[in-house]
C-alpha cells in the first residue's frame, strides 16, 4: 500500500514540474516575442538607439539568444556600425554555424566588401559554403555573388555561379546570357536569351541583349529584327545606333539614313548619331 501511495505522489510531483516547465516556458516565449515586437517598432520610428537598449538588456538575461544577436547585427548594419556588426557576427558564425548564422555574417560581409577589398575572398569562401549548405536554393544570393564578380571582371566565375541556380531564377538567366556573350559564346548567349523572351516577355531588355549577341556573332538580319523589337518598348540610342551600324556594314546607307533620322528626332543632342549621320550622307 506504502509504494502505490509514493508512486501516486511520484506521478504527482512529475506531472507538477511538467506544468510548470511548460508555463514558464510559454510565458518566456511570450514576453521574448513581446521584446521582439517592442524592438521592431522602435526601429520603425527609426528610434535605433532605444531598439538597441532593449536588446542589450535582453541579451544580458539571454547572451546566446541567436535571434536577437541576428537582430542586434542587422541593426548595427542600419545605423552604419559595420565594424561592431562584423565583430558580433563573426563571433556567432564561429561558435555555431547554422543557416541563419552564415546568412547573418555574409550579409556583413557583403556590406563590407563594397569599401573594403580585403574581406572580398572571405566574402567568396562563406558564400560558397552556405551555398552548398543549402543546397544552391538562394538564386537570389547567388545573383549578388555573381554580379560582384562582374564587378571584380572575373567573368568565368561569374558564369560558373550563375550556373549553379537550377530554378532559372531571371536575374541569374540574364547573368549567364551576359557572361556568355562577354566570353564569346554567343550561340549559348543567344539560347539563354531567347528563354528569357519565352517565360519573361515582360522583361523588354531581354531583345537588346540577344541582339547584341546576333550582331557579334555575325547574324544581322536577326540582330536587327531584335533591336527594332525593343525600339517599340524603349526609345534606345544604343539600339538605334546598333540598327545603323550594322546598314553601314553591310553598305546598306539608305537604311542606315533612315534608322538615324528617327533617332535624331529622339536624341537631338546625340554626337554619336550626328557624326554616324554625317558619314552616311557622305556615302549616299
Amino acid at each position: 500500500m506504502n509504494r502505490i501511495l509514493i508512486f501516486l505522489l511520484f506521478l504527482i510531483f512529475l506531472l507538477f514540474t511538467t506544468l510548470s516547465f511548460t508555463e514558464n516556458f510559454s510565458t518566456n516565449s511570450a514576453i521574448t516575442t513581446n521584446e521582439f515586437a517592442e524592438i521592431d517598432k522602435l526601429i520603425k520610428l527609426n528610434d535605433y538607439y532605444g531598439a538597441l537598449f532593449l536588446l542589450d538588456s535582453h541579451l544580458e538575461d539571454f547572451p546566446n539568444d541567436t535571434k536577437f544577436i541576428i537582430k542586434k547585427i542587422n541593426l548595427f548594419l542600419d545605423i552604419n556600425r559595420v565594424s561592431d556588426a562584423f565583430e558580433i557576427a563573426k563571433k556567432l558564425f564561429e561558435n555555431n554555424k547554422t543557416e541563419k548564422t552564415y546568412k547573418a555574417y555574409l550579409n556583413v560581409l557583403s556590406k563590407l566588401i563594397s569599401t573594403d577589398n580585403n574581406y572580398k575572398d572571405e566574402y567568396y569562401t562563406i558564400s560558397k559554403e552556405y551555398l552548398s549548405l543549402v543546397n544552391y536554393n538562394d538564386a537570389k544570393l547567388i545573383y549578388e555573388i555573381g554580379n560582384n564578380y562582374i564587378k571584380d571582371n572575373k567573368y568565368n566565375s561569374a558564369l560558373e555561379i550563375f550556373l549553379t541556380d537550377k530554378s532559372n531564377y531571371y536575374k541569374n538567366v540574364f547573368g549567364r546570357a551576359l557572361m556568355y556573350r562577354f566570353l564569346g559564346y554567343y550561340d549559348k548567349s543567344i539560347e539563354e536569351y531567347k528563354y528569357l523572351i519565352n517565360n519573361y516577355p515582360e522583361i523588354k531588355e531581354s531583345y537588346f541583349g540577344i541582339g547584341v549577341s546576333y550582331k557579334l556573332s555575325g547574324q544581322f538580319a536577326e540582330a536587327v529584327k531584335n533591336f527594332n523589337k525593343y525600339l517599340e518598348y524603349n526609345k534606345s540610342k544604343e539600339a538605334y545606333i546598333a540598327i545603323a551600324e550594322i546598314e553601314i556594314a553591310r553598305n546598306r546607307y539608305s537604311a542606315a539614313k533612315t534608322t538615324l533620322e528617327l533617332a535624331k528626332k529622339d536624341f537631338p543632342l546625340s554626337k554619336e548619331i550626328e557624326n554616324l549621320l554625317i558619314e552616311v550622307y557622305s556615302n549616299l
